[in-house]
């Protein structure tokens, strides 16, 4: 009898073992299911790429858009870097998260921190919900604080100052570095991977480089990779006749052949500078592989705002409403996005927190004006008519930055079709997007009165908008 129990308890031991070998095999491990319920993110923002420039980086190319989805019409809030990094950290066009500017007093680090808006962001809600979270690179423009993390870090790895040092602010310490710096903060990126992902809970990664920012240095192995490129000239570039624009560009005069010159060589260093960022995203991919970790994880690259060179008679700069400015590369791999996929939704940077809470389980503050993009992630996405009908863009003139020092002050709305652009000073701009997308020919308002008013109803409902008056809006 006692044979006969022992002998049943080993068959059901046998059993149990047989059923446990399988499941193992087929999810892999305990942790992949914990993990698979919460997601690892990576988001990687460079800084001043704009879109156009994606057709000469093969590698940016073959390592997130064949792997994952491209949104063809992402736009930034403002085109400016600190305003945009704002709207990042916390889902708020910059009207609501007071950042106008890269510079105080009415922009940069010390505002952002100062008016306590750094004390509730991305890295708050998903350091709270057990996420392991760590910063690599440029933070908010004049971010100099040797003895300061902004909350929700666990991991601070902070470039302090701009362009011209060589210190961090590694967790509190400040100390030199050598060697260039996108190499460095792929360094960074891989280590905390390794380190990450021998811990239980998952991780959010973000990755804040300098490239192609001016003066675009690129690592030394590409220096010499595009000193043969020729500088792009769209159908709007020293554009003949301004005589549709308003008065800062009327104001410009035709591009002198060493503003070309110029334009050029920096252009050439932009996208020599892009390729070390091809190579941390190829090392951050290659890690997350050789831990296990790639199909848990949802990668993310976009830029704060786009860039012009040479197009409108504008030298070197950002800051207008023109598509070159506002509009930026996004592309999202990771589980379950489809590959090799172009999107026309309209998509902002006001959503990229929202999206990343909404990948991890999190519900956002109310305080948020963007929408979560999780949908738009899945092989079924909304319509693009029933995801959003229209964007605002807007931004202040304040100090000479970013080479465009006497645009007024606007408040613009960019539709699937139109971009309708309000000045403080009384001009307008209206470009037929569908026909005319190089906006060379702008329309005037007295003779297209009810279009005008239909953009003007929806304006005027988005640029004092707040939290979910904003998507409201934003749908009409």
């Amino acid at each position: 009898m006692g044979r006969a129990v022992r002998l049943l308890a080993s068959m059901a031991t046998a059993v149990l073992l047989a059923i446990l070998v399988v499941l193992v095999a087929a999810i892999g491990s305990t942790k992949s299911v914990t993990a698979a319920q919460r997601p690892n993110i990576v988001f990687v923002l460079t800084d001043d790429l704009d879109s156009h420039s994606m057709q000469y980086l093969d590698g940016l190319r073959s390592i997130m858009a064949k792997n994952g989805t491209t949104f063809q019409r992402a736009y930034v809030t403002d085109s400016l870097c600190c305003p945009s990094r704002a709207t990042i950290l916390r889902g708020q066009y910059p009207h609501n998260h007071g950042i106008r500017s890269n510079v105080p007093p009415a922009g940069g680090d010390n505002k952002f921190r100062d008016t306590m808006k750094d004390q509730s962001t991305v890295a708050t809600w998903l350091d709270d919900a057990g996420y392991r979270t760590k910063f690599v690179g440029k933070y908010l423009n004049g971010y100099n604080e040797r003895n300061y993390t902004p909350p929700g870090w666990d991991e601070w790895f902070g470039w302090l100052g701009e362009y011209g040092n060589k210190k961090v602010n590694d967790d509190g310490r400040v100390r030199k570095v050598q060697g260039h710096d996108t190499d460095l903060f792929a360094r960074e990126s891989v280590d905390f991977i390794r380190r990450a992902s021998e811990k239980k809970d998952p991780f959010f990664l973000s990755v804040w480089t300098r490239a192609p920012h001016q003066p675009a240095i690129p690592a030394p192995r590409y220096a010499d990779r595009f000193q043969n490129a020729a500088l792009p000239h769209p159908p709007n570039f020293d554009e003949a006749d301004v005589s549709d624009k308003p008065r800062f560009v009327r104001d410009l005069p035709k591009l002198s052949d060493r503003k070309i010159s110029d334009m050029r060589d920096l252009h050439q260093g932009r996208l020599a500078s892009m390729l070390s960022v091809e190579d941390l995203l190829r090392d951050v991919v290659a890690e997350l592989r050789e831990t296990g970790e790639l199909d848990n994880t949802y990668i993310i690259f976009t830029s704060d705002n786009g860039y012009n060179l040479g197009q409108h008679r504008m030298t070197q700069g950002k800051r207008t409403a023109y598509e070159d400015d506002i509009r930026v590369p996004l592309v999202v791999r990771g589980p379950g996005v489809p590959a090799n996929r172009v999107l026309k939704h309209q998509v902002l940077n006001n959503d990229l927190a929202p999206t990343f809470a909404g990948l991890a389980g999190v519900t956002p503050p109310t305080f948020v004006d963007g929408k979560s993009m999780v949908p738009l992630l899945d092989s079924s996405p909304p319509t693009v008519t029933n995801w959003r009908t229209g964007i605002l863009t807007e931004n202040w003139r304040t100090e000479a930055v970013g080479g465009i020092s006497d645009a007024p002050t606007y408040k613009a709305l960019r539709t699937q079709s139109f971009l309708w652009n309000r000045y403080v000073n009384g001009e307008r701009e209206l470009y037929d997007m569908r026909n005319d997308p190089y906006q060379l020919n702008s329309h005037k308002p007295s003779r297209n009165r009810q279009l005008v008013q239909r953009l003007n109803h929806q304006l005027n409902r988005l640029e004092d908008c707040a939290g979910a008056e904003c998507r409201a809006a934003e749908s009409n």
